[in-house]
């Protein structure tokens, strides 16, 4: 049984990991495909007469970059404690208990 909670443990901590490391690439590929987006969204909302497919600038208007610039740092640590956190509980789970 408590093998079974250190390999839960354990595959918690990798599961965290490998979700924060998918999202940040996710972010990558959305930062460079930014541009072209925007473009065909102003060129479709300017065709269509609809201000509201301008999504691109409808975020940049709610999220502002100078508010999200502490946000990946603290991310980065938080995974950080929790992949730690996941391992101290594998190893916790394999040596101290009987």
């Amino acid at each position: 049984m408590h093998g079974a909670a250190a390999v839960i443990s354990l595959l918690a901590g990798v599961v965290l990991a490998g979700a924060y490391s998918e999202s940040m690439r996710l972010q990558a590929s959305a930062l460079l495909a930014e541009d072209v987006i925007k473009k065909v969204q102003e060129h479709l909302a300017a065709t269509l007469n609809i201000d509201c497919l301008r999504l691109i600038e409808r975020e940049h208007a709610l999220h502002q970059p100078s508010r999200l610039r502490w946000m990946h740092p603290v991310s980065r640590v938080l995974v950080f404690i929790g992949v730690l956190a996941s391992l101290g509980g594998a190893i916790y789970t394999w040596l101290a208990t009987p």
